[in-house]
């Protein structure tokens, strides 16, 4: 009896193991039949994806520069897809072909309904001096590319994806840092002497110099200014201030100033400045002269330490994407006659004031810049322009009225 039992029951086990093995591939049928059926009424289908933002500003600190990417996702199903390897986002950042950002997430659930995505980011400010030393030799022509790929793959649906990419280039017609250089450099321009009476005191050096009466003028005219960029490399950056001098006086003149103090800051970070050891005066040595009704071209080098820009980078971001840019130039003359220092103006540094507005990851932002010639300049130029016009008229219709145009002088 109890053997029998025994079989009884153990026949029963197996059978029902059986018959439920043969009822799996049956339910999958069943499954992926109202998969599809749904499917094809729309109630489940493939998530939809794409980017919002590729980049953005996030928040900015002394210690990182955050960056933003938005994407958005849209599971037209009932329930989150939690199977599968979900969603993956990649996405970078580079400014004149530096990369400057660059992120990725994976395996993120897809939940149901539409569903907007932030990932954060920090700027790679160790980047920052290496974009710096490309922007100069660009000559200052910024250039951003932001790109980001998203993907869904969530099954039983094919996988989804879409790439966003983003291509600026500005102030390609603009040098802010050069223009505000040399725009202060340029309002320098004026005579700056002075008459110095010798009398009885000194009747030797007078007579050295070729001059026979009792006082003399002595002193310089800067005719124009204007700034280059000199080399750049990686740790440093010069900058070139050229100085286009003329000695209106009766006596010689150093050709080299004793001093040029020159500087740019931007918003309050100071980027160049002239010093002991960054000031020099190219192909002209120390005992030089300029003589009356001399002229000269005088070129001063200035650099920097590119680690200065982080920071100003920095500042940069934190308001906007603007900035203040502000450039002082100053020269300083030792004259031996006088035994007295000339300034240059006199009455303190000329100084150039300028904005520079970029749109780098600010989307409703136009960059421009402030920094070109000021008015000054420009209505100097003009009057030069148009007094050169009249001479070359008068003196192509009064002494070469027959000639041709290819032979009248310009």
């Amino acid at each position: 009896m109890f053997d029998g039992d025994s079989a009884d029951g153990s026949d029963d086990g197996d059978g029902s193991r059986r018959r439920w093995l043969a009822a799996v591939p049956l339910a999958v049928v069943v499954a992926l039949v109202a998969l599809l059926v749904l499917y094809l009424l729309g109630v489940v289908g493939a998530p939809s994806v794409g980017v919002v933002d590729a980049g953005d500003w996030g928040d900015v600190d002394e210690e990182r520069t955050e960056v933003v990417t938005t994407v958005w996702v849209r599971n037209p199903n009932p329930v989150g897809t939690a199977f599968g390897p979900g969603l993956t986002v990649e996405y970078d950042i580079a400014f004149n072909g530096v990369t400057v950002a660059v992120g990725d997430e994976s395996g993120l659930a897809v939940p149901p309904g539409n569903t907007t995505m932030r990932f954060h980011t920090s700027l790679r400010n160790e980047r920052i001096p290496e974009w710096w030393v490309a922007y100069v030799r660009a000559n200052e022509t910024l250039r951003v590319a932001a790109d980001a790929t998203v993907r869904a793959d969530v099954g039983p649906s094919p996988a989804v994806s879409r790439t966003f990419e983003r291509n600026r280039t500005m102030l390609s017609d603009s040098r802010p840092v050069v223009d505000a250089v040399s725009g202060a450099v340029d309002r320098t321009h004026g005579r700056y002497t002075r008459t110095v009476d010798f009398g009885e005191r000194a009747p030797s050096l007078l007579e050295s110099v070729g001059v026979d009466r009792d006082s003399v003028t002595v002193g310089y005219e800067v005719e124009r200014g204007w700034a280059s960029w000199g080399s750049v490399t990686e740790n440093r950056t010069t900058m070139l201030v050229h100085l286009r001098v003329r000695n209106p006086g009766d006596v010689p003149v150093p050709a080299a100033p004793a001093a040029v103090r020159a500087s740019v800051d931007a918003n309050g970070v100071r980027l160049f400045e002239t010093d002991a050891e960054a000031l020099s005066v190219r192909d002209l040595g120390p005992d030089e002269v300029l003589r009356p009704g001399e002229t000269r071209t005088l070129t001063v080098a200035a650099t920097m330490d590119n680690d200065r820009v982080d920071e100003w980078f920095t500042s940069h971001v934190r308001r906007g994407e603007r900035s203040t840019v502000t450039a002082r130039v100053r020269l300083l003359v030792d004259h031996p006659l006088t035994n007295a220092t000339i300034r240059l103006p006199a009455d303190g540094p000329a100084t150039r004031d300028c904005s520079v507005r970029t749109a780098l990851l600010v989307d409703d932002q136009t960059a421009g810049a402030t920094c070109g010639a000021d008015a000054s300049t420009g209505l100097r130029d003009a009057r030069a322009r148009r007094f050169t016009q009249f001479v070359r008229h008068r003196f192509r219709t009064t002494a070469f009225p027959a000639a041709s145009t290819a032979a009248r002088p310009t």
